[in-house]
């Protein structure tokens, strides 16, 4: 009986994370299941490595441009690339019901449960 592995498409993920801790720690859990992995801790710098992305994971509380206007200027420009936005909040329900409704198929992790979702966020992500 022949025995097939499914082989998982290892994804292109721009990481744009402010907080060069957490974002060195994001690209280390990522890298270990072996996407390619760019980190961006600069919101406004994040147009310009978007291009050949397949996913980008965005903060969603940062100085500069907030996550939301992050994702704002990239559909603007026609920037299709999935996002899933991130928040050190406990419970974005609120704010993600709202951006649900202006932002069709935009995902959402909780930076304490990352670990734990971020897989099958990513497998949902990256589906549509």
């Amino acid at each position: 009986m022949w025995r097939w592995i499914r082989r998982i498409h290892m994804a292109k993920i721009l990481v744009v994370e402010d907080e060069p801790d957490i974002a060195e720690t994001l690209q280390a859990m990522l890298s270990a299941r072996r996407h390619k992995v760019a980190v961006c801790l600069d919101s406004r710098e994040c147009m310009k490595m978007a291009k050949g992305i397949d996913l980008i994971l965005l903060d969603l509380m940062m100085p500069l441009m907030s996550g939301e206007d992050v994702l704002k200027e990239l559909r603007a420009k026609k920037i299709k690339t999935p996002v899933i936005l991130m928040s050190a909040v406990g419970s974005m329900s609120e704010k993600e019901h709202s951006l649900r409704e202006k932002y069709l198929g935009v995902g959402f992790v909780c930076k304490s449960d990352f670990a734990e979702k971020i897989d099958a966020a990513i497998k949902k992500a990256l589906k549509k």
